[in-house]
């Protein structure tokens, strides 16, 4: 497997597991508490959306906006990060600049790998904002759940 085939598939992991939330989200408000969880989770969860736009308009200098519809948002996010995976040069440099840190330059691969690993961290605090809120089970959006072959 390659790179590119490597983030491609980062890239259904993270459809797939922003996916399993949204399904919860649906069921949720019906638990003790879930509409304040479903609230603030939701925050959380457009963050993550937000940051694939931004990350993904940066690397190719495009600027499209969100919907406010997170389902919408999510599957149009997920055509463009394919789209641009699939065609971009994975080695070119990319620069952003910050008046309170400096400018940073990093390759194309780089930022995917970033814009596609940030969800993950931040679906831990969806995950941590389900135990706080009394929940006892959740989606396990963990990657070898998405990737894990039943054999047995």
């Amino acid at each position: 497997m390659d790179q590119r085939e490597h983030l491609l598939i980062l890239a259904d992991y993270e459809k797939w597991a922003n996916e399993q939330w949204l399904k919860f989200f649906a069921e949720a408000p019906s638990h003790p508490g879930g509409g304040q969880f479903v609230a603030k989770a939701d925050e959380v969860l457009g963050h993550i959306v937000q940051c694939y736009w931004h990350w993904f308009n940066l690397m190719s200098g495009t600027n499209v906006e969100t919907t406010g519809d997170r389902k919408v948002d999510m599957a149009a996010q997920h055509a463009k990060m394919r789209d641009y995976i699939s065609g971009c040069d994975l080695e070119a440099k990319v620069q952003r600049s910050w008046p309170e840190y400096g400018t940073y330059e990093w390759k194309t691969y780089q930022l995917i790998q970033h814009a596609l690993c940030h969800g993950s961290y931040h679906r831990g605090q969806i995950r941590a904002l389900a135990e706080a809120h009394g929940f006892e089970e959740w989606p396990d959006t963990d990657f070898e759940a998405f990737a894990g072959v039943k054999i047995g």
